[in-house]
């Protein structure tokens, strides 16, 4: 029994000091990025519902997100075609309309895109639980749901004050 519990005591001690190691290196890796304005000052502003920064010089763009893990609508459409309805080449056509929320995993951001094509539909409360954990509610019900896909995968290059714990 007591070789159990040092097994199990190593085990634990191993994994808090993954965990330490992990966000000590996304705290140094955070603090070592320049700020939003000192990477977009050359880059021509582009303000909506998302502030987007285009910097010719480089060829790239840049997404300044406000808030992480908050839902919005992201929707596929063509701004230009053939004007040919039968072909399905046409200006203006939607080609689809997702559900994305930004998520930080270290120096990575994620656009993660929610399951919701499970609804519970009765008042039973455990209908509705299996639904929560497919759809991936909460951070332990995730791992054991079929969860959120992911769209893109995007680095963390600029920081605004210090990185949220």
């Amino acid at each position: 029994m007591d070789l159990m519990h040092s097994l199990r005591a190593k085990k634990i001690a191993r994994y808090l000091a993954t965990v330490v190691l992990l966000a000590a290196s996304a705290f140094s890796h955070a603090q070592t990025l320049p700020t939003i304005e000192d990477t977009v000052a050359n880059a021509e502003l582009m303000e909506g519902y998302f502030n987007l920064y285009w910097d010719a010089s480089s060829g790239k763009m840049y997404w300044e997100i406000d808030e992480l893990e908050v839902e919005f609508l992201y929707q596929v459409s063509m701004a230009s075609g053939l004007g040919s309805n039968p072909v399905g080449i046409d200006r203006g056509q939607l080609r689809g309309t997702y559900v994305l929320s930004p998520k930080r995993i270290g120096p990575r951001i994620l656009l993660m895109q929610p399951n919701y094509r499970y609804r519970a539909s009765s008042d039973n409360e455990l209908e509705r639980q299996a639904v929560e954990e497919r759809r991936g509610g909460e951070e332990e019900k995730e791992r054991r749901g079929y969860g959120r896909s992911t769209l893109a995968r995007g680095s963390t290059t600029a920081r605004k004050g210090l990185p949220s714990p």
